[in-house]
């Protein structure tokens, strides 16, 4: 019979422990009772925070029931709690985005007074990306990227968009400000390359990390639509007139200022070098040759 290995549970437990960390945004937020105060006297917090009041001195109460001088949202639930030497601490859970307004009931009119501002929690995203002509084999030449949130049925409205730029490795978090937990399709989009979608939509929790990889394979992307290089699945470049399709109206712009020896940060440069050149010109010509243009629903 196998003994039993103590440091496999303890490590078993820490990973469980730190990923579950690292998922989750919420926390707990102190005041302090004392003086006749509360400390900090207004706070923000996150629907699925806690609040934690802690006793140092004196007998005072922390009350939100909708009487005089407190508020809280519709839904929220009410609370009154004695913080002295004997209850010396309370805790209250938000559930419901709004203003709370509460009070010490002995002190209250002596301006012993706090309010809570709670914001819904929001979605993010751990996005991995790489564009066609960035990527070397090893890394990537790091590059903006606007992303949307998309409904997932027809006409895919955009929820919520944010910007971000990559790393060398092609991952970023980006954070959106508007759209609440739901399921979306993920739309990536760069200066020159193929607008590409996810394969299928995906459920994301506000407060919680979605992670999304497009280079694990061609099935990530709607009608894997990607190619392999050096063993990663990257967007299709050459789409510089932002028209879906690589054709002769991107081989012309990049001919162009190929011949110009244009340089700087530019469209036409599909390899992130700061310079349009013959490896511009036939990555373009290439992908133009092969009809490669954008696939959606």
């Amino acid at each position: 019979m196998k003994k039993f290995k103590p440091t496999l549970f303890i490590a078993i437990v820490l990973l469980a422990f730190f990923f579950n960390c690292k998922n989750s945004f919420s926390t707990t937020v102190n005041v302090s009772v004392s003086n006749f105060q509360f400390s900090p006297a207004s706070i923000s917090v996150q629907v699925g925070d806690t609040v934690r009041w802690n006793w140092l001195n004196g007998s005072h109460t922390t009350t939100c029931d909708g009487s005089a001088l407190t508020s809280r949202p519709a839904g929220a639930a009410a609370w009154n709690s004695n913080i002295n030497s004997v209850t010396n601490t309370f805790v209250y859970k938000v559930t419901v985005a709004g203003t709370y307004n509460y009070k010490c009931v002995p002190h209250g009119g002596s301006g012993m007074v706090g309010v809570i501002t709670a914001s819904a929690p929001l979605v993010t995203l751990n996005l991995t990306s790489l564009m066609e002509g960035f990527w070397n084999g090893t890394v990537t030449v790091q590059d903006t990227v606007r992303v949307y949130l998309r409904n997932q049925t027809s006409p895919y409205a955009i929820m919520d968009q944010a910007k971000i730029k990559l790393s060398s490795s092609g991952n970023g978090t980006l954070t959106f400000s508007s759209a609440p937990g739901g399921t979306y399709y993920i739309s990536v989009i760069h200066r020159n390359s193929i607008e590409t979608w996810c394969k299928n939509p995906q459920s994301f929790t506000a407060g919680t990390t979605k992670i999304y990889d497009f280079t694990t394979g061609a099935a990530q992307a709607f009608g894997n639509n990607m190619i392999l290089k050096s063993g990663k699945y990257v967007f299709y470049g050459g789409d510089v007139v932002r028209d879906g399709t690589v054709d002769a109206s991107d081989i012309s712009k990049v001919d162009n200022d190929a011949t110009l020896s244009l340089s700087g940060y530019v469209v036409s440069d599909l390899t992130g070098d700061d310079f349009v050149d013959a490896q511009d010109l036939s990555l373009v010509d290439n992908n133009a040759f092969n009809s490669v243009s954008s696939i959606l629903p």
